[in-house]
């Protein structure tokens, strides 16, 4: 919802110039693209071929951070190993968790139960995770 009035916001605005946007995974760098066109310039931190669980924040990354006006993410703890280092290493508030300029979609979504059974050491045991607004938490069955 946010993502849409900055948009929106930048639209009715023009003179202001276009809206930087950094988004966390191509989906959302798609979404941004269409909904601010020629308002938006879109740097997106990762391509379809990688982890967003594993991703560097590399200086070239930062330095976009730096410049974003706006950065758009999944949540649910996806980007979670290098999302905060990033927010942190930029110096740029407006990215800052819990600033207008800061956007998750997870917490915006019910989300749904998890299985998965995991093999290691000669041994199988199932784990289940009940993800709810954006924690995590795990049981063994």
């Amino acid at each position: 919802m946010r993502l849409m009035l900055l948009l929106l916001w930048t639209l009715v605005c023009p003179a202001w110039g276009a809206l930087n946007i950094l988004t966390c995974e191509p989906e959302w760098g798609a979404l941004a693209r269409e909904l601010g066109g020629d308002q938006a310039r879109v740097t997106v931190a990762t391509t379809a071929l990688q982890d967003p669980h594993r991703i560097e924040a590399r200086p070239s990354l930062i330095s976009r951070a730096r410049a974003a006006d706006l950065v758009v993410c999944t949540g649910a703890e996806l980007e979670i190993g290098w999302l905060p280092l990033l927010q942190q290493q930029s110096g740029n508030p407006k990215i800052q968790l819990g600033q207008p300029g800061f956007f998750e979609a997870a917490p915006l979504v019910p989300l749904v139960r998890m299985s998965s059974t995991v093999f290691g050491a000669g041994r199988s045991f199932s784990m289940n995770a009940m993800c709810e607004r954006g924690t995590m938490t795990r049981r063994s069955t």
